[in-house]
Parts: structure tokens; sequence; C-alpha cells
């Protein structure tokens, strides 16, 4: 197979049965899909985020696990970067600028493994002031909130549209099975993203980090 993220050949099996080891790294509970993710982190380290935004969204949470704590950092920069170029008002932008501001002051939060409990308690308590005043003060729902720090997407509106990877890996690629594996978090705001489902406690696969807030939480169950 050749290890190149923008023509990926692979074909993706349904997802494994047996569960992450806590003593092993792991990108995704899919063995196929970690075993790429873990064949390909030479160039994964060096993948950009106009790169990354062209992956399939089966595979694209895996390889954000895999990037270092600077890429991680860089993503969400650039993100806040897209974010801020939209027409919003002076308030509005000002509030992006503190979830902005809490990225770049707590730098050490992207290091590999789970936050402490000091650390998930920080985060839970900002986020949680953040998007109450989002919704209760400015007038945003859902879709807004989630497509700002909640999403790895570009944002393509104040209404909170983002614009989602047109896969060019054509037939070649068959879509990754997530039927097991963990893809949300059921924490304080109990969202599945931009979809209309509902985030269930439901026995899932647990997957470290990619989920909420700047992607900061543990994926502990499924949207369904």
């Amino acid at each position: 197979m050749k290890k190149s993220y923008c023509f990926i050949s692979v074909i993706f099996a349904l997802l494994a049965m047996s569960a992450c080891t806590a003593d092993e790294l792991t990108y995704s509970c899919n063995k196929d899909v970690d075993g790429w993710v873990k064949d390909n982190l030479t160039e994964i380290h060096e993948m950009t985020r106009s790169e990354w935004l062209k992956m399939d969204e089966g595979v694209s949470i895996a390889v954000y696990r895999a990037f270092t704590p600077d890429q991680k950092i860089r993503f969400w920069q650039e993100k806040f970067i897209e974010v801020k170029n939209l027409p919003w008002n002076a308030e509005e932008l000002k509030h992006i600028e503190l979830a902005e501001q809490f990225l770049n002051t707590h730098q050490d939060y992207f290091d590999e493994g789970k936050l402490s409990d000091e650390q998930l308690d920080e985060v839970e308590t900002f986020s949680y002031k953040w998007i109450r005043t989002g919704i209760e003060q400015l007038g945003w729902d859902d879709a807004v909130v989630i497509s700002i720090v909640m999403t790895g997407f570009k944002v393509k509106n104040t209404k909170g549209e983002v614009i989602r990877p047109i896969s060019s890996y054509s037939d070649n690629v068959i879509e990754v099975s997530v039927e097991r594996e963990c893809h949300c978090n059921s924490g304080i705001f109990n969202s599945c993203g931009l979809s209309q489902e509902t985030c269930s406690d439901f026995h899932c696969i647990e997957v470290d980090k990619g989920c909420g807030f700047l992607f900061l939480y543990t994926c502990d169950a499924r949207c369904e």
C-alpha cells in the first residue's frame, strides 16, 4: 500500500469486536483504521489542516488523535482564524475569542492521554459557561456552538453550517462502520455533532479524546 494520506487505497473492514486496551496507544477501535493510522504516522505528523479537511469522515478523528500536540494546537488556531473571518457582530466575535484564549492558555491539555480530574473540571466549567452564554445571551443554537468548538470542519457561515469533506478516494474506500466505537461524549453538552441523533451511554468501546469541546473529551457514548 502506498503510504499517502492524499490517495488512500486501503479498504477498511467492519469494526473489530475486541475492545481498545488501556495499555496500548489506540487511535480507533476499528483495527483496520487503527492499523492504517499507525502505519502512516510519519505522513500524518506532517499533515496540514487543509489536508486533514480532505480526509474521509470515517478516519479523520482517528487521524486527529495521532497528531502531535503542536499539530492539534495549530489545527484549532487555524480553525479559530477561519471562524473569526465570518461576519459576526462585535459581541459574538469577543465571545469566540474567549474560546480561542482558552486554547492558547491551556496548550498542555492537548498532550497525549486523558485529562486529569483537575483539568477536566476546568474544561467542563469553562465550556459549560461559554456554551450557555452563546445560547442564552447571543441567541446561538446548538449548530452554531458545535460548528465553532466541537467539529474540525470548516465553518461556512454564522448559522453553523459547515463544509463537509468530499472524499477523493472514490470506490477504493468502503465507508467505515462505527457500530460499536464510541463517537460522542455524554457529558455537559450531550450532543451528536451536526446530526439530530442523541448521544446515548449505550455500551460502546471508549476511545481517548476526539470528542466535545476542542476535542478534549473522551468519546464515551454513541449517537443513536
